[in-house]
């Protein structure tokens, strides 16, 4: 099964350069899931006011203004896991918070798509 795990920093927690060890155990944790197949993809999001909500009712679409507190909260990450059950990637979700630090990863199963490699 396919999940999208998606990263928001608690309040504070992405003031500051990360360390040099934070940055190193992430890379370390990366890799390994790349390895391990468990990790399809990440990146980084920028905030919704660099983006957009595009609203559709009935046969007219608008484009929705985003209040500016939402428009400033930092999603600052995403990343499509592999895993044989929710509970596995939950696992997976909170070996990456433990490295991550404080902040909250909202998951979410992913329907269709290409085929999944592997076994």
């Amino acid at each position: 099964m396919r999940f999208l795990s998606i990263y928001t920093p608690a309040d504070g927690a992405s003031a500051g350069a990360p360390t040099a060890a934070r940055l190193e155990e992430m890379g370390a944790l990366v890799e390994e899931g790349f390895k391990s197949g468990a990790l399809v993809t990440t990146g980084g999001l920028l905030p919704l006011s660099e983006g957009a909500v595009v609203e559709r009712t009935g046969d007219q679409y608008v484009l929705v203004d985003v209040p500016i507190a939402e428009a400033q909260e930092a999603s600052t990450g995403y990343a499509i896991l592999n895993a044989d059950s929710k509970e596995a990637v939950i696992e997976m979700v909170k070996d990456f918070l433990r490295v991550a630090g404080p902040g909250k990863s909202e998951i979410f199963t992913i329907m269709g798509g290409p085929p999944e490699t592997g076994d």
